[in-house]
């Protein structure tokens, strides 16, 4: 057998090492190189989502606190609507009171309405954006993608579970 002959040992030796070298520069010259930038795009990737997640939880937040400040601005002004309307009611005949309430009262139906309106909008701009949000994480972290309404349905399950 060729491989045990003692002669061509050393010449074997050297053919070994040239072609151990010439593969260690190889690899190292284009593959390994390849290689990191590939994970270092990925990382910045991951990073990226991570930063719109971010923004998405912060605009859901902003537009939750301008929920939240528009309620109160309107409960403080129907409750100094409603002050400013019994003092003039105390000054006017029984009759005109009994009308002015109905018109308050109305009044605050609407305004009750509206602000259900309001919620229920935002709220489900909220689902809709956490559910593309998760449906794109799902996607870039590939793994299985379950559809955006499938997303928006657990979404849903677990908010009325909480």
């Amino acid at each position: 057998m060729p491989q045990l002959n003692t002669a061509t040992f050393l010449s074997q030796a050297f053919w070994l090492i040239i072609s151990f070298m010439m593969m260690w520069l190889i690899v190292c010259r284009f593959i390994v190189p390849k290689i990191n930038d590939i994970i270092r795009q990925r990382q910045h990737k991951v990073d990226n989502y991570i930063i719109a997640a971010d923004e998405f939880r912060q605009q859901a937040e902003k537009l939750s606190s301008r929920y939240n400040a528009a309620l109160s601005l309107a409960e403080k002004e129907s409750a100094q609507y409603l002050a400013e309307v019994e003092s003039a009611l105390a000054e006017h005949k029984r009759e005109l009171q009994l009308e002015m309430k109905e018109k308050l009262e109305r009044q605050k139906l609407e305004n009750e309405d509206y602000l259900r309106q309001i919620k229920d909008s935002i709220e489900t701009q909220i689902e809709d954006l956490a559910s593309v949000l998760a449906e794109k994480i799902l996607v870039r972290l590939n793994l299985t993608p379950r559809g955006y309404q499938e997303v928006a349905a657990a979404i849903r399950k677990d908010k009325n579970n909480d």
